[in-house]
């Protein structure tokens, strides 16, 4: 009875060693939500120069200002020109590309955006009202 114990015991703790094998396995993969924020070289990221134009809306609840036109110029030297409807003054600053993350930087704050082939979008916040805001804006290709 004691040799059957023995084995049992053996086969238990080999089973044990398996499935702490894989649990270490997962806990040392490589964490995927941070990945789309690690810096890509600049011959792998699609230009994001261009003229970028677009809309966006207030999100607060009880705003009344409906959608309004924004343009933002991304210069070759990765600054930009943003310019939206009702606002006294153009946002100018620089931009970061991290994975489809664009983060446009400026004195009056950070605009985070998600790059999507020929768009810019997101969720964000407005620098310049300090307003959340949502906001579309399509590459133009042709645009002058």
């Amino acid at each position: 009875m004691l040799l059957h114990a023995n084995a049992l015991t053996r086969v238990a703790a080999v089973a044990a060693i398996a499935l702490l094998g894989g649990c270490t396995e997962q806990l040392v993969e490589r964490d995927t939500r941070t990945a789309a924020l690690a810096p890509v070289p600049v011959d792998v990221r699609p230009s994001l120069s261009g003229t970028w134009r677009g809309s966006f809306y207030d999100h607060y609840p009880h705003s009344r200002s409906g959608m309004q036109d924004a343009m933002i110029q991304i210069d070759d030297d990765n600054t930009f020109t943003a310019k939206m409807a009702g606002r006294s003054a153009p946002l100018k600053g620089t931009v970061v590309a991290r994975g489809n993350r664009v983060v446009l930087q400026s004195a009056a704050g950070d605009m985070i955006l998600t790059h999507s082939g020929n768009t810019l979008y997101g969720y964000t916040h407005e620098p310049g009202t300090s307003a959340d805001i949502m906001i579309r804006l399509d590459k133009g290709e042709n645009a002058p």
